[in-house]
């Protein structure tokens, strides 16, 4: 199994909007009209299921790869993230395998 990061984007979507009122519903309203329709930003998720042979690389933006921060290459910050997705959904990960 292969995982991938990928990044939509701005998408013009309610997400942002959700459970907020006022200031912050007029900003996201404002702010998703410049974003891609949803079909857009999901050709990504399609082009990597989809792609033979399948993709090496980690961050993905509109079909290509792409350079992602150097804080997430940080081993420190990555174990921590991996300690925290275990204890959120009880599954081991050891070593590159479900345990």
């Amino acid at each position: 199994m292969r995982a991938y990061v990928v990044d939509p984007g701005l998408v013009n979507t309610d997400i942002g909007s959700k459970g907020t009122n006022g200031f912050l519903s007029w900003f996201w309203d404002k702010r998703k009209q410049h974003g891609e329709k949803p079909e857009v930003a999901a050709q990504t998720y399609a082009y990597l299921v989809k792609k033979e042979p399948t993709p090496q690389g980690l961050y993905y933006y509109q079909c290509r790869e792409a350079k992602y921060s150097r804080q997430a290459a940080i081993e420190a910050d990555a174990k921590r993230l991996f300690d925290l997705s275990e204890q959120l959904c009880g599954i081991a990960y050891e070593g590159g395998e479900m345990a």
